[in-house]
């Protein structure tokens, strides 16, 4: 399988590196602060290698394991960076009001309350990411629905950044299957980002989402990391599970004698694969005056594809991708990146986006200042 490195991940793994070399010079560690600091950062160092490696190393029993260590020791030297910074802001506050004594004695606390603060951040982050997905019920009002419309009260299951990998197994998944079917939905949509890995490695794991059940279908798009994990195997094996994958495509569905159209586009990352292909919500519509009198909805991984979608004419876009940053301090980045697409109810024009959290996690399997959701959204005619 062709390996891809992830900006994300550079960028993340240039950040662990800074929050070591920070933590190390400001705590003065003595030989078991070293050890502490240095044997996570390791694990995070060798991820890279391991990564490159790839095949050669996934299916090895020793794997999975140090990859879960890894991730959660980039997690901690994230807690232990962001812990430590508002400590020292404090410290040097205490100096400069000519306040020495406390600050000296508040300085010697900066060591244990850091360890402290940050490995209390990890287990609290790593229980969310575990325990999860929440459910998470979102009225979606659309002037699109009537009060009369049959789809007044469509039930949409969202399944999205579910990532079957190194983390999320297939207990997790099992959970998530159940929790779905239980809501009954109308119709579930997988807006990508499902899989982290190759189909030869994750089958077994993803093999539950076959049993996902809907009324109307269960409906697929492909996410960045689903085609860097091998897309036309994936896409393959989706479809054996009876799913229908849309790309740069819409079906047009019925709800008690009412159509309707779902239309889901390809990830920008597709062109890193096949540079002619590009996600084009305008071809996954069609041809305007075939669906102007229909609900239309967009199933888009990235929601910065939203001005296009709106352009191209639909009422709602389904979206992922952000996780909503996943753990402090990349929530408040993302935030910042993505705005105003970043997660939950937004506008792009008439047109409403709806963006997940995300039912899983990538990377390290953390969630603090955000919550892994299996979203429930139900179409409601907005208030004219």
């Amino acid at each position: 399988m062709r390996r891809y490195l992830n900006p994300f991940m550079l960028l993340f793994t240039t950040f662990v590196f800074s929050a070591y070399a920070y933590a190390r010079y400001q705590l003065s560690p003595n030989l078991l602060v070293d050890v502490l600091l240095f044997v996570p950062f390791l694990a995070v160092w060798l991820t890279p290698i391991l990564f490159w490696m790839g095949e050669k190393s996934e299916n090895r029993p020793w794997a999975h394991s140090f990859q879960t260590f890894s991730y959660l020791s980039m997690g901690w030297l994230n807690f232990i960076f962001v812990t430590l910074i508002p400590l020292n802001i404090i410290t040097w506050l205490l100096f400069a009001t000519d306040k020495k004594e406390l600050a000296l004695a508040f300085d010697r606390w900066t060591m244990p309350l850091t360890f402290i603060f940050g490995t209390l951040a990890l287990f609290v982050g790593f229980y969310r990411a575990k325990s999860g997905p929440r459910i998470r019920e979102v009225a979606v009002p659309l002037k699109a629905i009537t009060v009369q419309s049959s789809l007044n009260n469509l039930r949409i299951v969202q399944i999205s950044d579910l990532h079957v990998g190194p983390t999320i197994r297939r207990p997790y998944v099992e959970k998530v299957v159940t929790k779905s079917n239980a809501l009954l939905p109308d119709l579930v949509v997988l807006t990508g980002d499902i899989v982290d890995g190759s189909i030869k490695d994750l089958k077994f794991h993803a093999e539950p989402l076959a049993g996902l059940k809907a009324r109307l279908g269960v409906f697929l798009i492909l996410g960045n990391h689903d085609y860097y994990s091998g897309a036309p195997a994936w896409v393959a094996e989706f479809k054996t599970m009876g799913f229908t994958v849309l790309l740069n495509e819409h079906s047009r569905l019925n709800k008690d004698g009412e159509e309707f159209m779902l239309a889901g586009v390809l990830d920008p990352a597709v062109q890193g694969f096949s540079p002619e292909q590009k996600p084009d919500p305008a071809l996954a519509r069609g041809k305007p005056e075939l669906s102007h009198d229909l609900l239309r909805i967009l199933l888009a991984h990235n929601p910065k594809l939203a001005a296009e979608g709106a352009r191209a004419g639909f009422h709602l876009q389904i979206s992922g991708h952000t996780h909503a940053g996943q753990f402090i301090p990349w929530t408040w980045v993302t935030k910042l990146v993505h705005r105003p697409h970043y997660a939950g109810l937004s506008k792009e024009g008439d047109m409403t986006v709806y963006v997940s959290a995300g039912t899983g996690s990538w990377g390290p399997p953390l969630r603090l200042g955000t919550s892994p959701e299996l979203t429930l959204l139900t179409l409601k005619p907005a208030v004219r």
